[in-house]
């Protein structure tokens, strides 16, 4: 996979691909929200990778939060007239590389709408794949940096 300067993550379609936050959804659904976001974050900050989570209507207009106060790290909720997949087709298609977006999602439209305008993707299962791989490393890099500093 190419690297890239854009991972953009279909927030609800993760969270019924990843099992323990569909069991987390079906009891609290801003819970489960939360917990994709924290889990994603260190994908972000270990990799430096703009990252955004797209979600279903939320209101009558776009609305972007910024969790982490960070503008390379975004939730945007659409409005209730509009679905995730078209907002995230909208960005595609108005980015000026599509190439150096990475799409997450299970949702076959979406997927192949996305490479067609360029963009990469990537299935739920890898993004997970991808978290434990970043908080492994994270945690090696800390363990031999603690070694270093007791040195």
């Amino acid at each position: 996979m190419n690297p890239a300067a854009h991972l953009l993550i279909d927030g609800y379609n993760v969270i019924h691909q990843w099992s323990e936050l569909k069991e987390l959804n079906d009891r609290n659904i801003e819970t489960a929200r939360s917990q994709l976001i924290e889990k994603v974050q260190i994908i972000h900050d270990f990799e430096g990778i703009r990252t955004t989570l797209v979600f279903d209507g939320k209101g009558s207009e776009v609305s972007i939060e910024r969790p982490y106060i960070d503008l390379t790290f975004s939730t945007v909720f659409t409005p209730s007239s509009m679905t995730a997949d078209d907002l995230m087709e909208q960005m595609i298609n108005k980015s000026k590389f599509p190439n150096e977006i990475i799409v997450v999602s299970h949702d076959n439209l979406l997927c192949e709408t996305s490479s067609a305008i360029g963009a990469q993707t990537m299935s739920p299962e890898y993004l997970k794949n991808w978290v434990s791989n970043c908080e492994k490393r994270q945690t090696d890099f800390l363990v031999r940096y603690n070694k270093k500093q007791n040195m």
